[in-house]
């Protein structure tokens, strides 16, 4: 069966993320960015700092991307769900938890599941220090 795209083993022999998380939920929980939300009445605006891309999905209903991607965003008692369910078969679950107020970090639980995944699915945490931005100059962002 060997790993998925991208997600080839490096020299040590320890699996990678790279490849296991998939790419249509860049938007979701950006690796090398920073996180833009904006939580409206309907609807969740998620961009990155750069603003390249802007996606906004409902709260209710699904979001249909580009690739046939579904995306799915529930309210589960104050916590957002984002589920993606990817046309190779993985479902990947982003479950947004309000920053603490001992952190200040905006925590991500991320999991993954599809048949090519090692055990079935993968779990993994993101976390975003929250930042005051001036929208006319996202430059001078403070923590």
């Amino acid at each position: 069966m060997g790993p998925p795209p991208g997600g080839a083993r490096p020299a040590g022999g320890r699996p990678s993320l790279k490849g296991l998380l998939p790419t249509q939920g860049a938007f979701a929980a950006p690796e090398d960015a920073v996180l833009v939300m904006q939580r409206m009445r309907e609807a969740v605006v998620f961009g990155t700092s750069e603003g390249r891309d802007v996606v906004v999905v409902p709260l209710s209903g699904t979001l249909d991307l580009a690739d046939g991607t579904h995306a799915t965003l529930r309210d589960e008692g104050g916590r957002l769900a984002l589920q993606l369910d990817v046309p190779d078969g993985r479902r990947a679950i982003y479950r947004y938890a309000l920053p603490d107020a001992a952190s200040g970090a905006l925590r991500i639980d991320i999991t993954v599941e599809g048949d090519r995944l090692p055990g079935g699915s993968v779990r993994l945490q993101r976390a975003y220090r929250r930042m005051k931005v001036d929208v006319a100059a996202p430059e001078r962002a403070t923590p």
